[in-house]
């Protein structure tokens, strides 16, 4: 009976490290490949003259290609000022006075390419302050965008 217990003991170990190793693997290669996409720029041009202008540069790429690109498109002209979200800032009234989170969130909003199948804003509020962002998805992952910063996941 102690030789069953013992073995099953050991079983339970091997299969908790293993599980453990895979994990920290996972996220290993998660981790890299959106550092591998926040270093290549060579896939998209920097031009932030129009909402259109950036659209187009930041299409037909990848998810993580499409977000990176749209943020690294957006942090020349970002400038985090508060503003009343009764008020709807076009682009040339976000690019000139900037905006807060709300703005660059709806701004990005109308940025991401038709590809994406979907587009989901989040908000946390309590009664003092609020804070908004962008998730966005397709079939091989999501991104959150937070103003001048996102991370990407995965699907497996």
């Amino acid at each position: 009976m102690n030789k069953i217990k013992i073995l099953v003991s050991g079983i339970l170990i091997i299969v908790i490290v293993s599980l453990i190793i895979i994990s920290f693997n996972f996220d290993k290669e998660l981790s890299s490949e959106v550092a591998h996409s926040k270093e290549n720029k060579t896939l998209f041009k920097i031009n932030y003259s129009s909402e259109n202008s950036i659209r187009l540069n930041c299409a037909n790429l990848s998810l993580e290609y499409t977000v990176d690109c749209l943020v690294e498109n957006i942090k020349p002209i970002f400038n985090y000022t508060e503003t009343s979200d009764t008020v709807f800032l076009k682009f040339e009234e976000i690019k000139e006075r900037g905006g807060d989170c709300r703005d660059w969130t709806m701004l990005y909003s109308r940025l991401i390419p038709t590809t994406f199948y979907k587009r989901e804003v989040s908000m946390r509020a309590d009664k003092k302050t609020s804070h908004i962002v962008l998730i966005i998805s397709d079939s091989t992952g999501y991104c959150l965008l937070d103003m001048e910063d996102y991370d990407c996941w995965r699907f497996e």
